[in-house]
């Protein structure tokens, strides 16, 4: 009955069938085949072939040498901070246990301690030099040297080592403009030097300076430095090589003598001239002759080289120095009751056929 009143329906049928997208067709562009290049065979001419070979070998790393490898190799340990901060501890302990001031000026310095065998070897070379100019040493009954004696005789008891065993050797060379004094207590003095200092005063100003070495031991300073400093040379001459093949080490021993050697040497000499001032005032010589000796060397114009490439400071710097310390060399002249002394000496220096005082 439903059927007759609704009638025939149409039927529908549902499908969940969805039809795919298709892209659209696009014509793509023909890929490009690369350029076919025929690549002819080229061999460098013999010349070219040895030019490149050399521009070769200079860019390419140089082999180490047996320093660098083991340097290397300990850089790169796994130890390497704890053996350098150990290193540096002991070496600083043993640096501030070695500190000592020097006679008169009190600079602080380090010394090292030596085994004996080294203050033999420093103590022997007077032996040397005399064998060296055995022919040309003047004998003790020469005036000369018996002016020299006379002076040197005259400073030793001022120097504070009277007990050290003392010695003079003048060597016949009026050529030779020299003076030295050895750790063993030789004093050499050359005739060539006496020449040109003219009078006694100037002759004790120079030879009181070498002595001033001696009593200062300047030379165990200059060995003790040479040996703390001896690491840090080798280190900066292996840095040096490895960024310079040739010619490293020559650098770095010239960059050390600018900065560390000569300023070093320097300071000393400038030291020994103020310990022999105040030693010839205090044996009753004039302290302005030590002046008048820097004044003759200027006058001379002998040629040297500036002062930062020199071991020894100028002679006008150390004239002018030399006059800022004569109000303290005369304290010392007046304190040791010289105005009766010295003209003693002068006359005793006059009557033995000496070359006296201005």
């Amino acid at each position: 009955m439903n059927a007759l009143i609704w009638g025939r329906l149409p039927t529908v049928r549902l499908s969940t069938h969805v039809r795919p997208f298709k892209q659209p067709f696009v014509r793509q562009p023909p890929l490009r085949q690369p350029p076919i290049v025929r690549y002819q065979s080229w061999r460098p001419r013999r010349g070219q072939q040895q030019q490149q070979q050399q521009q070769y070998q200079r860019f390419q790393q140089q082999p180490r040498s047996n320093l660098q490898s083991l340097l290397y190799q300990w850089v790169t340990s796994r130890t390497f901070y704890w053996q350098l901060g150990g290193f540096g501890t002991v070496c600083g302990a043993y640096y501030v246990t070695h500190v000592e001031e020097a006679p008169l000026t009190g600079r602080r310095r380090f010394m090292a301690s030596f085994p004996s065998f080294v203050h033999r070897y420093l103590e022997g070379t007077g032996g040397m030099l005399t064998e060296a100019y055995k022919d040309r040493l003047l004998p003790p009954t020469d005036k000369r040297h018996q002016l020299a004696q006379r002076v040197l005789e005259r400073l030793i008891p001022s120097s504070g080592q009277a007990e050290k065993k003392w010695k003079l050797y003048v060597i016949d060379d009026p050529n030779e403009m020299n003076a030295m004094a050895l750790p063993g207590g030789e004093v050499v003095i050359f005739t060539g030097m006496m020449k040109i200092l003219e009078n006694e005063d100037r002759l004790a100003a120079v030879m009181a300076h070498e002595v001033a070495h001696v009593v200062a031991r300047h030379s165990v300073e200059n060995l003790s430095q040479q040996i703390y400093l001896m690491p840090l040379y080798l280190a900066a001459a292996v840095g040096v090589s490895a960024v310079l093949s040739d010619g490293g080490i020559t650098i770095s021993r010239m960059i050390f003598n600018l900065v560390i050697n000569y300023p070093a040497s320097r300071k000393i000499e400038a030291e020994a001239d103020y310990i022999g001032l105040m030693m010839m005032a205090q044996s009753c010589y004039r302290p302005e002759a030590a002046v008048s000796v820097w004044e003759r060397f200027q006058q001379l114009s002998v040629q040297r080289p500036p002062q930062f490439l020199s071991t020894h400071p100028s002679d006008k710097n150390r004239e002018v120095q030399i006059r800022d310390w004569l109000p303290q060399a005369y304290d010392k002249y007046n304190m040791s009751d010289c105005a009766y002394t010295g003209r003693m000496f002068d006359e005793f220096g006059v009557r033995s056929g000496g070359m006296g005082s201005e």
